[in-house]
């Protein structure tokens, strides 16, 4: 049987064909068409949708997919089915229901129409909360609704959507500050208040009731918390995401319904008082619903002249000023209504204010001068009064703007715009652009354009450089060959010279590709204006003083920093191509490199200044720390410039050429900074393997003998130790005699006090422990290595074991790498031998921790056991990390029983009953591995004796930790 031969279905057929195979069931439902649909209901083949608790399988089922495939070809059959599930006395599972919400979204009025009743009394939104993407579903059906102007349904699907969160739902967090009081985390992308705020006037006084109706229950669960940062007056829809937009977006429909039903008929009083009895005048008490009245009632001042008289005089009767006064709803009330007052009243009001705020200064400047400031017009005409005022001491100010409690800077992300929009700004030329940036768009211009209102969406500096930053790769050539316009030293502020070098920057990160078959001259018309300026006068050191509305303003070293990054982009190649023709822009690239050498960032009082510290948060308190050399230097104009360049002597050839060593050796005799002297270490064999003799002879100025240079010298060592040791500059006796010199360097030159990217100290061992495996010349021997170890510095010591496990032993291709170099493996075993023999620091034994490790097969078991064992007794017992150890001591046991025994009784006994140095012995869950290894000792006739005395030891001094041994003896 088929489906397509309907005509006559056979249960027992179907029920043959499709059985219990999820294959067969797949590929028949896959087949169906909306014909079988009924059959199938009525003879219980969808019956999986009646289930309460759907398996994962179930929750997938091909019955599920097969509803839903037929949603939009037999709407109405499979509504019924969906009615019929929803009516049963057991409610249908959580994926069921996102099943039919699904289809739901796929129906078409007149089939909707009849579920949406259950929607919202079978409360889907909460059921469904912790799906995906509810709203687009929703989305789909309220717009179904709205394009079939079946409003009724309409509303009962909002109604819906907009449940609340209960205060039970929502927990401990009974403000919402945070979250949503709804049950979506997109819900504004559905478009519900936009389409609500803009309903048909038929419709709107439905809308308006409804949306009040849903501010008032979430203002029981949240209170007023939510819109703090709302300003009535000023609330519009749409407007940028914030950290409450959910609420800010009712409120803005709620407003914008007012004002259509009840701003729009001013003349029509008697309907206007008929709104605001039914719907606003018994609203409960709260901040949030007092603002919302004071901003209504001022819509139609005097239709409510009476209610604005008793709402203003509220402010005497209370003793929480802040009750009345909080928002800017009061202020703007008063601004816009206040001439709506009987005469009498108005100057009764002002003396009122006098009297209640005058006698304390901070009183008179929280709350009476700008409650004044609102009316200054009625004070301009009564200048006896006025005068009293100003001898109360008030201060009048005719730009007051009335603020929310909580700007909109604490609850939002301030978005930076231009004078224009994009494709306004796409229409001038380069040269009216550059020209623009002169005159109109000067960021002091700019910045006096900004209202309170702004705050969020300042118009600034920043923004036109985003419109220059969008427009730049849509004509690139065009701003290129303009470049020099973005140069005037006093006329151009040096922001826009910023921005446009960034933007150049961007384009060659992002389209690297367009970017090669640019000509880059006008670029370098431009960089070669700015180095000239520079060298005829040093450009100023300080850092930009910001107006209010300025997100950012680019300093001259900020411009000096991004040349640096347009040369690395244009000297770096990827992938075998070029940028730029090297050879032909050469002697360009030089000279701006070397003028930026010279550039004074950084100076030495910028490492002292609190410009080169950090802060940070610890146990609640902040903690100050300089910031390491690494980030001051590649965070300076010389200490990139100097990156650019090594860039650029890759490309130049494999010597260096005498204008590079000229700028080089003057680089580092007159450099005063640790920042930079760090980087000179740090890149110090990218010049020594192209000029070694040359470069020896500048090793004394980059690591500096005298006293006085002393810091100088540990920042150039300390760089030079982040690299890594390479076998030809390892050996070279130069560079052997630096080591040599490190080495005697006392332990507090390495103190992490001292804030160094990464301890010296630890850096040489590292150098050290790389050299010994994989140089053979650097063995035992070797006089650099036995001075090492003849040192009486622990530290690098124990850094050199520490690290050779860390990288070598524990890392995971450990296994490959002593494959292929199996003389490394064995100078590391001849090491362990050795330092047990001719060393005798516990502290150096206790990073052996790391080497012991079998799951890894780098040694043999009965090898690797005995030194452990070996350094156990040097530690007493302790080892830094102890999982290799708990994990091997099985194998240990079978492979090497004696030594095993005394390996448990340092550990377990010397180490932990007696030392306390092993915090995981306590947790025997995860040390289930000495309790088989003991068992195995137990077991084994040699070792039997030793583990029970050492069993009944750890018994009898261990306590509780050890019970579980006693299964062992039983």
């Amino acid at each position: 049987m088929t489906t397509e031969s309907f005509e006559s279905p056979n249960k027992e057929h179907v029920s043959e064909l499709i059985g219990q195979n999820l294959a067969a069931r797949q590929y028949f439902y896959l087949k169906a068409d909306e014909r079988w649909l009924d059959w199938l209901w009525r003879n219980g083949f969808l019956d999986v949708i009646k289930k309460v608790d759907l398996t994962s399988e179930e929750s997938r089922s091909p019955e599920l997919g097969y509803l839903m495939r037929m949603a939009d070809k037999s709407p109405g059959i499979v509504v019924q089915i969906m009615l019929d599930v929803l009516a049963s006395p057991e409610a249908p599972s959580q994926d069921v229901l996102y099943s039919f919400l699904r289809i739901c979204s796929f129906l078409p009025a007149e089939n909707l129409r009849r579920v949406v009743d259950e929607i919202r009394k079978g409360r889907w939104v909460p059921l469904l909360s912790e799906m995906d993407h509810l709203e687009f579903h929703y989305e789909k059906m309220l717009k179904t609704f709205l394009g079939a102007k079946d409003y009724e349904s309409y509303f009962v699907l909002v109604e819906a959507v907009l449940t609340a969160r209960t205060r039970e739902e929502v927990g401990q967090e009974t403000r919402l500050v945070r979250d949503s009081p709804f049950f979506f985390d997109y819900l504004t992308q559905t478009g519900i208040f936009r389409d609500l705020a803009s309903i048909s006037d038929e419709r709107a006084e439905q809308a308006f009731a409804l949306t009040i109706g849903v501010m008032t229950e979430v203002l029981k669960v949240s209170n007023d918390f939510q819109l703090l940062e709302v300003d009535f007056f000023s609330l519009k829809l749409d407007q940028p995401d914030t950290w409450q937009q959910d609420m800010r977006e009712l409120a803005s429909a709620v407003k914008e319904l007012a004002i259509r039903l009840i701003g729009n008929r001013c003349t029509e009083p008697e309907k206007v008082r008929d709104i605001y009895g039914k719907y606003l005048a018994s609203l409960p008490h709260s901040r949030v619903m007092w603002r919302l009245r004071l901003f209504i009632m001022s819509l139609c001042p005097e239709v409510f002249a009476s209610e604005l008289n008793e709402a203003f005089f509220r402010l005497f009767k209370i003793k929480n000023y802040y009750d009345i006064l909080a928002g800017a709803e009061y202020e703007r009330a008063l601004g816009k209504a206040f001439f709506v007052l009987p005469d009498n009243k108005k100057t009764e009001f002002v003396r009122r204010v006098i009297s209640t705020f005058g006698h304390q200064a901070d009183q008179r400047s929280i709350y009476g001068s700008p409650i004044l400031s609102m009316i200054i017009p009625f004070l301009d005409e009564n200048p006896r009064l006025r005068r009293q005022v100003e001898e109360a001491g008030f201060l009048l100010n005719r730009n007051h703007e009335p603020r929310p409690d909580i700007v909109t800077s604490e609850g939002g992300f301030v978005v930076p715009r231009g004078p224009i929009d994009q494709n306004t700004f796409r229409q001038l030329s380069v040269t009216e652009i550059a020209e623009k940036l002169r005159n109109e768009w000067t960021p002091d211009k700019l910045r006096a354009q900004n209202s309170e209102s702004s705050f969020l969406n300042p118009l600034n500096a920043e923004g036109v450089g985003t419109l220059l930053s969008n427009d730049l790769p849509q004509r690139t050539q065009e701003y290129i060959d303009n470049a020099y316009r973005f140069f005037e030293r006093g006329t151009l502020d040096q922001h826009y010279t910023y921005s446009f070098l960034r933007a150049i920057h961007e384009l060659i990160r992002n389209h690297r590709e367009d970017a090669v078959a640019l000509n880059w001259c006008g670029l370098f018309i431009l960089l070669t204006l700015i180095k000239n300026s520079g060298q005829n006068k040093p450009f100023e050191r300080h850092r930009r003083t910001e107006g209010r509305f300025d997100t950012w303003l680019a300093s001259w070293d900020a411009v000096h920093l991004v040349i640096t990054d347009v040369l690395m982009s244009l000297i770096n190649d990827e992938d075998g191509s070029e940028i730029i023709d090297f050879g032909r822009f050469r002697d360009r690239i030089f000279g701006l490199i070397s003028y930026l050498l010279k550039h004074p960032d950084p100076s030495p009082d910028d490492e002292q200044s609190e410009m080169s510290r950090s802060t940070s948060q610890v146990n609640g308190q902040t903690k100050r720390t300089k910031t390491s050399l690494a980030n001051r230097a590649i965070n300076s104009v010389r200490g990139r410039a100097f990156q650019t360049l090594v860039s650029f002597l890759y490309q130049d050839s494999q010597s260096i050429s005498d204008d590079v060593k000229e700028s080089y050796e003057h680089a580092v005799k007159k450099e005063d900074t640790r920042a930079l002297m760090y980087i000179f270490g740090r890149y110090l064999a990218a010049f020594y393997f192209r000029d070694r003799e040359w470069i020896k002879k500048v090793l004394p100025q980059i690591f500096p003998q005298a006293r006085e240079r002393e810091s100088l010298y540990l920042a150039a060592w300390e760089g030079y130790l982040i690299s890594q040791p390479y076998g030809d500059m390892f050996f070279d006796p130069a560079i052997q005699r630096l080591y040599q010199r490190g080495l005697k360097l006392p332990d507090a030159d390495y103190s992490p006090r001292k804030q160094h990217f990464s301890e010296p100290g630890a850096r040489i061992a590292a150098h050290f422990a790389l050299a010994h495996v994989h140089y053979k010349e650097f063995g035992l021997d070797n006089p650099l290595f036995r001075a090492f170890w003849e040192s009486d510095n622990s530290m690098q010591q124990k850094h050199f074991v520490d690290f050779l496990g860390r990288s070598f032993i524990m890392r995971d291709n450990t296994h490959d790498f002593f494959g292929k170099n199996p003389e490394s493996k064995n100078r590391l075993m001849e090491l362990w031998d050795w330092l047990l023999e001719n060393h005798q620091s516990p502290s150096t034994f206790r990073e052996f921790g790391y080497w012991i490790d079998l799951d890894r097969e780098i040694f043999e078991p009965s090898w690797l056991a005995r030194r452990a064992k070996k350094s156990l007794e040097m530690t007493d017992g302790i080892l830094e990390w102890q999982h290799g150890l708990i994990m091997s001591s099985p194998e240990f046991a079978r492979e090497a029983p004696e030594d095993t025994v005394e390996i448990a009784r340092l550990y377990l006994l010397v180490g932990g009953v007696q030392g306390h140095h092993q915090p995981t012995l306590w947790h025997w869950d995860s040390n289930k591995k000495w309790i088989e290894a003991l068992s195995t000792l137990y077991n084994n006739p040699e070792t039997n004796i030793d583990t029970s005395k050492l069993i009944h030891t750890l018994l009898g001094k261990g306590g509780r930790a050890f019970l579980p041994l006693r299964d062992i003896l039983i």
